[in-house]
């Protein structure tokens, strides 16, 4: 069974990895005026708003939840597109 306890740390943790990702990305976006996207950084992302996602879920907070939902089908989609953009660039 979930307790509270752990349901707020996945919240914690969630939300802390969302903000990791984004302030790392935007750093080293500026560092090397990069356009195409880090993956690293949005795997870390995607992974925090998933989580962010339960938890608002399981906490009842139906506008966070569908918040963090679409913040996360738009990382997928960008996660998508970076890889389809690179394979394009190869050739």
């Amino acid at each position: 069974m979930i307790t509270p306890d752990i349901i707020e740390i996945i919240g914690v943790v969630g939300g802390v990895l969302v903000l990791a990702a984004w302030a790392l990305e935007t750093v080293e976006t500026v560092e090397k005026h990069k356009k195409l996207l880090d993956l690293k950084f949005s795997l870390i992302s995607l992974v925090g708003t998933a989580m962010l996602s339960f938890y608002a879920e399981i906490e009842g907070f139906v506008v966070f939840f569908w918040l963090n939902l679409t913040i996360t089908l738009v990382i997928i989609f960008e996660i998508w597109y970076s890889i389809h953009v690179k394979k394009i660039h190869k050739r």
